[in-house]
């Protein structure tokens, strides 16, 4: 973070002009360069793999599996009630791999890279009932919209996966379930509520009932999924790194979905298409 202007660094890339760009340094398979506000794609040879044709990237390819998140820009319009028509602009996003290759085509409007899997979510559309899908990294489903009314980052090698039904009273109840990154059924979605553990929500007691899921489902877990041994102790389960998705706040700062209800600008970004307003339709 920048002190003076208050910018978020991070992100931030450094644009210089292509003949003082020294190519030997970068250790990146793909070098993106950028034509007319379009993205595309050099070797370190300096030939064009890929025309200028995206509008935003995500990720760089160091090793041959490594992938880059590609998005276009595309508009769409939500009527909302007693009011006009509101358009907005977001990105649908595809992958390309390190030979610049597209393995799926933009269409989603949001894609988490898991090791294993890619966990994708509709692109058009308000309608939440199914809205994630599960696909290997090759782009073949392997668990299709409509399964689950959504699927969670992955964490620990599991994903907490919900679905919402409706009780006798017209009452939407929310049932959680498990699956791997194979696409495995850990636990069915049932009445049995379970905490998240992914990002700022990974804290001890998720980290205990995740054990106690482990040991009890072992003959049904792909252990090396998870980083395990049959060898390890839920102690050992219990010091994994947690990943950072849901940590960044700020940029819906001031929405009820962020101040309120807590969603991070990960969440809103994948779950809500960056739309803070649409959290109540999976409420």
């Amino acid at each position: 973070m920048d002190k003076k202007s208050g910018v978020d660094l991070i992100e931030a890339r450094i644009v210089q002009e292509f003949v003082d760009y020294d190519f030997e340094d970068d250790r990146r398979l793909l070098i993106p360069f950028m034509i007319h506000n379009k993205i595309g794609f050099l070797n370190r040879n300096k030939d064009c793999v890929v025309e200028p044709k995206y509008d935003t990237f995500i990720g760089n390819c160091y090793s041959e599996k490594d992938l880059i998140k590609v998005g276009v820009q595309h508009s769409y319009a939500y009527e909302r009630k007693n009011r006009h028509p509101d358009i907005y602009t977001r990105y649908k996003y595809g992958i390309m791999n390190a030979f610049g290759e597209c393995v799926i085509e933009p269409q989603f409007s949001g894609i988490i890279i898991g090791s294993k899997s890619l966990i994708v979510r509709r692109a058009y559309g308000y309608d939440y009932d199914g809205a994630h899908a599960l696909l290997d990294l090759n782009g073949n489903v392997i668990i299709p919209f409509g399964v689950y009314s959504q699927i969670e980052p992955f964490n620990f090698g599991l994903a907490r996966c919900k679905n919402h039904v409706r009780d006798d009273k017209n009452k939407h109840i929310e049932l959680h379930g498990l699956i791997n990154e194979l696409g495995e059924t850990i636990l069915e979605c049932n009445k049995r509520l379970l905490p998240p553990f992914y990002g700022k929500y990974a804290n001890a007691r998720s980290k205990q009932i995740l054990a106690k899921i482990i040991k009890e489902e072992r003959p049904r877990i792909n252990l090396s999924l998870l980083g395990l041994t049959c060898n390890e102790t839920n102690e050992d389960f219990s010091k994994l790194d947690v990943n950072d998705y849901g940590t960044h706040y700020g940029e819906f700062a001031g929405s009820y979905a962020q101040d309120v209800m807590g969603y991070s600008d990960d969440v809103i970004n994948d779950a809500f298409e960056g739309v803070p307003d649409a959290y109540w339709n999976i409420d």
